[in-house]
This record gives C-alpha cells, structure tokens and sequence, in this order.
C-alpha cells in the first residue's frame, strides 16, 4: 500500500500537466499559434504611422534653417514642396495604420507556418508605400525643384533636385519597387500555400 502511495506521488510530480513542465506553455503558445509574430508587426506598423505624422514637422524646422541664405523663389518652392511632403505622410499614416490591423488576419491560430505570411505583409506593404512615396513625391518635389530653382534644389537631396531626368525616372523606379516588392510577397505566399497543400 505504502509503496503504492510512492509511485502515485512519484507520478503526480512527473506528470507533464504539473506547472513545472508547463510554466512557459502560454509562451510557447503564443509563438506556435503566431500571435508572437503578428502583434508585435502590428506594433511596428504603427510606430511607422505615428513616425510619418511627425514627419513633416521636423522637416519643416530643418527646412526653416536654410531660409537665411535662400531666395525668395526657392522659399517659395520649399513651402510648396512640404506642403507635398504632409500629404503624402497622411497618405504614409493612413497606409501603415491600416495595414496594422490587416496583419493580424495574415495567418490563423492553427496555421502550420506563421512567420511566412507576416514578412511577406511586411514585404508588400513596405514595398507598396517606398513606391508610392518615390513615384508621388518624387514626382511632385522635382517638379518644383525645377521650377522653382532651375536643375538644383539642394535641401532635396541630389537624386530628387536632378530636374526634368528625375520626372521620368522616378515614377519608373517607383512602380518597380511596387511590382517586385508584391511578386516577392506573393511568391512568399505560394510558397506556403503549396507547403500547406503538401502537408495534407
């Protein structure tokens, strides 16, 4: 009887249900269902918005600073190019904000791959807004640039102040970004899918 009693104990302390075996199950749970993966992008993306909202005014206290030595003409076009600049970072804000819900749906709680389908949200994403801002902005900024200050705007930085070659260039380099940021998000996504359909 008595050695009964020590194997019933004995039993009870290694049985996998006693919370030192499973202390760090929550944890692991989290990681195997995904929610480890999609909330903490999900905070991420909304960093990215909160960051494009303040964007525009520290651009325009760096802005203001070259004012002393600038033309009224180039003033002008600044203003008109930062005026550009707060709209495309509400288009950027309104982009990243509501991607940040729609990473959560990337993936279910019983999904065998998890981590796949949030970078490959993450790739789009990324992928569509560099793209937008690029051919957008681009567009728009060197546009005045020309305008405004002939072949150079120099707070703009080289690559957007170039004149009439970046018109063109820029919304080329912007719709490539767009396109393979999404076939690589996509093949991402087929992959998966195909390793899913395998699996069954």
């Amino acid at each position: 009887m008595e050695e009964t009693n020590q194997k019933t104990k004995i039993s009870v302390v290694i049985n996998d249900k006693n919370i030192f075996f499973k202390f760090i199950s929550p944890f692991l749970k989290l990681i195997d269902n995904g929610k480890f993966f999609r909330k903490p992008m999900s905070w991420l993306y909304k960093i990215f918005a909160v960051i494009f909202l303040i964007a525009p005014l520290y651009a325009f206290y760096d802005m203001v600073q070259e004012f002393d030595t600038a033309s009224s003409g180039v003033i002008f076009g600044a203003i008109l190019v930062w005026i550009g600049l707060v709209g495309i970072c509400w288009f950027s804000f309104q982009l990243w904000w509501d991607r940040s819900k729609k990473v959560l749906e990337t993936s279910k709680d019983n999904d065998e791959f998890v981590v796949t389908p949030v970078l490959s949200h993450f790739v789009q994403t990324f992928g569509e807004w560099l793209g937008i801002f690029i051919a957008v902005f681009g567009f728009y900024a060197s546009l005045i640039a020309l305008i405004f200050a002939g072949s150079r705007f120099y707070f703009l930085g080289d690559f957007i102040s170039e004149g009439a070659i970046a018109l063109i260039t820029l919304p080329i380099l912007g719709f490539s970004i767009i396109v393979i940021s999404r076939y690589l998000a996509e093949l991402m996504r087929a992959i998966v899918a195909i390793a899913n359909n395998t699996k069954k």
